[in-house]
């Protein structure tokens, strides 16, 4: 599914997700945010592994809590119509944000559980900066005490400024990576 808007557009909740089916587009011409409410609470239950989301604005603003279980999670910043000679945080990961497509692991039986692996997360600003300050989880899910399992892969993050010309100019962007800036990508050791 796709969701478009004409303008700017916020989602707020306690965390934005998908199920493992899931194949959903949000695309604002303006700034999309995505926020936790204050006081939002979230169960963290797993909806399934795999979906995929792609989110598209001029900005795109990260200031809440993003969880797609082994997922793919696509963020694009173009920048904003009549900003050519400035460059601009296109792309952000606030403090204290969440991002995660890591796995997780869950029992099948008395003594054996499977672990899903990290997914993947893409973060591109086609003009301006991507502002990296927050959290990044790609991690593979984790075996569970006293049960035997498969061993699970971390999955992967990339993070872009592309940059942008346009009538012999060249706009660069840059990743910027701020103090509080945490990347996971842990995975368990083979036995």
């Amino acid at each position: 599914g796709k969701l478009k808007a004409q303008g700017s557009l916020e989602l707020s909740a306690a965390r934005v997700t998908g199920t493992g089916k899931a194949q959903q587009v949000v695309d604002a011409d303006g700034v999309l945010t995505i926020t936790s409410r204050e006081g939002a609470k979230t169960l963290g239950e797993s909806l399934g592994a795999g979906g995929a989301v792609a989110l598209k604005g001029a900005r795109v603003e990260q200031r809440g809590v993003i969880d797609i279980e082994s997922g793919t999670l696509d963020i694009t910043g173009v920048g904003e119509a009549g900003r050519n000679d400035t460059v601009v945080d296109t792309v952000v990961f606030a403090e204290k944000s969440t991002t995660s497509v890591a796995g997780r692991s869950k029992p099948v039986s008395t003594d054996y559980a499977v672990s899903s692996n990290g997914g993947s997360i893409s973060a591109t600003a086609t003009s301006g900066n991507v502002v990296f300050n927050g959290l990044l989880d790609a991690s593979a899910g984790k075996p569970l005490a006293n049960l035997n399992g498969n061993v699970a892969q971390a999955g992967s993050v990339s993070l872009k400024a592309i940059g942008e010309a346009e009538a012999g100019k060249f706009t660069a962007g840059a990743v910027v990576v701020g103090a509080s800036a945490e990347i996971k990508l842990d995975a368990p050791a083979a036995a």
